[in-house]
């Protein structure tokens, strides 16, 4: 009878050891079945916000081509303007006042000596 109850203790203390290892198991699954379900949201946010800023960086590169051609043509027509304009004629620009057609006369003179 004692070899029996013992042998039955014995296979009670696995069966408990068996549950306790279940349920450790069990909840390193669910922590790991977690951590994977964080990790792919983190996954697709990410991949969002790298598509965005993609997509942010091609349309100021577009803007930057865009501006890059507009100052070409401005530096063009500058060039242009200068090269039309005859330094020994004063320039008598419509608006301005007389007090500012006189600086700039002032300014030529300077200039010359």
């Amino acid at each position: 009878m004692r070899a029996y109850r013992q042998r039955k203790a014995e296979e009670h203390a696995s069966v408990d050891e068996l549950r306790v290892e279940h349920r450790v198991l069990k909840r390193q699954l669910s922590d790991a079945l977690r951590g994977r379900t964080r990790a792919e949201a983190a996954l697709e946010r990410t991949t969002t916000r790298v598509e965005r800023l993609e997509s942010d960086l091609e349309r100021t590169q577009a803007q930057l081509r865009s501006t890059e051609a507009d100052l070409a043509f401005a530096r063009s027509r500058i060039r242009e303007l200068l090269e039309r304009h005859d330094p020994a004629v004063p320039s008598r620009e419509p608006g301005l006042s007389r007090q500012q057609r006189r600086a700039m006369e002032r300014n030529e003179r300077k200039r010359k000596r």
